[in-house]
């Protein structure tokens, strides 16, 4: 199992519907939410992504079903399981990958969400690694303040 590490929820309806994590490599994984039915563990299908990927869907190029049907060669499907603060993952074949495991096609991300000023105040629609890594700081930071 795979330990994956909360980076940012990017849609939430009573409990994160999708969400990005980072697997222990730091890879980007998207997960998508598809088995809420036991109380004490949440199951996603999820995806390691590249970041120029992973930049597409966020600037809304390709949609969100897309990732995970024409997942990249060397990005594997996994099944992720959130249970209390825990969040682990398997890798799937592909050949699990059913019907309703799947977003609706046509599930965009609006840009305008992931955008940020640069120093020069010049909007920017990247996200990078290091904003990435700075995420996971700044929880670090709010979950552990230092005293």
């Amino acid at each position: 199992m795979k330990t994956i590490k909360l980076v940012e929820i990017l849609n939430y309806y009573e409990v994160p519907q999708i969400f990005l994590g980072v697997n222990d490599s730091g890879i980007p994984c998207v997960c998508t939410l598809y088995d809420d039915t036991d109380e004490d563990c949440f199951i996603y299908v999820g995806v390691e992504i590249s970041m120029s990927r992973l930049n597409e869907l966020l600037c809304g190029k390709i949609d969100l079903r897309n990732i995970y049907t024409n997942h990249e060669q060397k990005c594997s499907l996994l099944r992720v399981y959130v249970r209390y603060q825990s969040i682990t993952a398997e890798e799937m074949p592909d050949s699990d990958l059913e019907e309703r495991m799947l977003p609706e096609d046509g599930y965009y991300f609006n840009p305008e969400h992931f955008v940020k000023k640069s120093s020069a105040d010049k909007k920017s629609l990247y996200i990078t690694q290091d904003d990435i890594d700075q995420m996971i700081n700044s929880k670090k930071t709010k979950d552990h303040p230092q005293v």
